[in-house]
């Protein structure tokens, strides 16, 4: 598992290719394991304001985190998971720092039912990723992809907010000292394979990349909080669609989540 116990002097040993490793993990009734951890995710925080890469237990998959405005450290991210150029990696923050991003009057224009309120409730209801138009020019260029919508090529992000997730709470938290710092993200796995679940196969998917500070991985089972990946849902479409179900299928996943129907009655579930 990530070593709770380490030294914190552990915590800055030089790894391979820049690519940090942290002790955390997270389990729904380990509350004061997780409180002592804030220290450490202190030092997350320092080593993601510094332009450097941490690996950490993400919500299903263990996730590679950075400063999403920091080129270098995105192409270090791109580098190692093999990923095609057009390919971009989400942003992980929460709904008033993702407002200061959004484009609200290009999203009245395609959505006008869509407001703050609504956004704040899907990440109340589900673990949710949310794709928004942004506005070009707060928007680091690199994480923007821009969608076809009734013929201009409008530029969006992905956002990825888990309000439940103490671990990405306390780190937001900690990244306040850096108010610059836009926290980003991807899944700790290589393009075209299958998502990583486990400790055992991010380490195995990265090798040498992943620091020493990994031990026995078998320990670390229980830090996943949901049984998938996060559903995605795009808001530039109308009406709105879910393009990735995850843990929020209804199929897959009876009365395991609560759904986003109740919150977007229009909302198109048949992928």
């Amino acid at each position: 598992m990530y070593n709770c116990d380490m030294h914190e002097s552990e915590l800055t040993l030089p790894m391979q290719r820049g690519l940090h490793s942290i002790g955390v993990v997270e389990g729904i009734s380990n509350r004061v394991k997780v409180e002592l951890l804030r220290p450490k995710l202190a030092i997350v925080a320092e080593h993601i304001a510094a332009g450097e890469l941490c690996i950490l237990p993400g919500k299903g998959p263990y996730g590679i985190f950075f400063d999403g405005r920091n080129l270098k450290a995105v192409e270090k991210v791109r580098e190692a998971k093999g990923r095609r150029p057009e390919q971009r990696e989400a942003v992980f923050v929460p709904p008033n720092r993702l407002f200061d991003l959004m484009d609200f009057g290009r999203l009245e224009q395609i959505n006008p039912d869509i407001d703050r309120k609504i956004i704040e409730g899907l990440y109340q209801a589900n673990p949710a990723g949310l794709i928004v138009p942004c506005i070009k020019e707060k928007t680091p260029r690199h994480l923007i992809t821009h969608h076809n919508i009734e013929g201009e090529q409008v530029p969006t992000i992905l956002n990825v907010w888990i309000s439940r997730y103490r671990i990405l709470s306390i780190l937001w938290k900690k990244l306040a000292k850096y108010p610059e710092v836009l926290l980003s993200g991807t899944s700790a796995n290589l393009t075209g394979s299958e998502t990583s679940l486990s400790c055992a196969t991010a380490r195995s998917s990265f090798g040498e990349i992943i620091a020493a500070a990994i031990q026995d991985p078998r320990e670390a089972e229980w830090a996943y909080l949901f049984p998938d990946s996060t559903p995605i849902l795009d808001l530039t479409k109308n009406p709105p669609q879910v393009v990735r179900k995850a843990s929020a299928d209804p199929v897959k996943y009876p009365g395991r989540l609560k759904t986003f129907s109740d919150i977007l009655p229009e909302l198109m579930w048949d992928i």
